[in-house]
């Protein structure tokens, strides 16, 4: 369409802090279960991680004390929406959910952790066969934020089950915003700077994507605030 575009994401919001439970973990799960009591940005990756593998743990614990019992104790009677690190566990035969700490509508499904993984299933069972635990990643719908989102996820083999947790990348939602702009660009070429662009000034923390002219650097569509079209953006001064 002879002009070059530079596409982006932003968002308005300040980082939110998860308060993650405590793990006490026996001598055969030491290097695996972390104990963080202090509260910690929701964007430190190694600090997620470190959660999301204290879920898992956790989880396994409560099967070690309850059996499958726990399964019952994990899984909510209503959805949770809330944008929180929970545990899962798969019937390492069938590879069906038989306990979901958000979402109780997933009981008896695949998830998508080995559907639409970075590997195959048969792989990701011969890696928790070999060494117990393994991570994968995967795209998935987001219920919480209705974005197709690349996902990580620990999984654990014990005793004939799945004991796993997840988060999403926060950088995948963004590139998600910057591709749908993309798309729209495609599709209805320079109309698509005014149907991103709102006719007032949104005060939202949703992501937005913003678009500038490559060749004068000028705004000529921001997905929440109108009056930045036609000024060079702050991100690149």
């Amino acid at each position: 369409m002879g002009m070059f575009l530079v596409i982006t994401v932003a968002v308005a919001s300040t980082l939110v802090a998860l308060t993650p439970p405590p793990v006490y973990a026996d001598d055969a799960m030491d290097e695996l279960a972390v104990s963080t009591h202090h509260t910690q940005d929701r964007f430190d990756v190694d600090s997620i991680e470190s959660r999301v593998q204290a879920a898992a743990i956790k989880a396994l614990f409560l099967y070690h004390a309850e059996g499958t019992a726990a399964f019952d104790l994990i899984t909510p009677t209503e959805i949770i929406h809330a944008d929180i690190i929970y545990p899962f566990v798969l019937d390492a035969a069938t590879l069906k959910t038989v306990a979901n700490g958000a979402y109780p509508d997933f009981a008896g499904e695949v998830p998508d952790d080995l559907v639409n993984a970075d590997r195959p299933a048969h792989r990701i069972l011969a890696d928790l066969e070999q060494g117990r635990s393994t991570w994968v990643e995967y795209m998935a719908s987001n219920p919480d934020t209705e974005l197709i989102q690349l996902k990580r996820s620990y999984l654990y083999l014990h005793d004939g089950y799945i004991f796993g947790s997840g988060h999403y990348l926060p950088e995948s939602a963004v590139k998600y915003v910057a591709e749908d702009a993309v798309r729209l660009y495609e599709s209805k070429g320079q109309d698509a700077f005014e149907i991103i662009t709102p006719e007032a000034t949104l005060r939202t923390d949703e992501l937005y994507p913003f678009i500038f002219d490559a060749t004068t650097l000028k705004t000529v569509a921001h997905g929440a605030i109108p009056d930045r079209v036609g000024h060079v953006p702050y991100s690149i001064l």
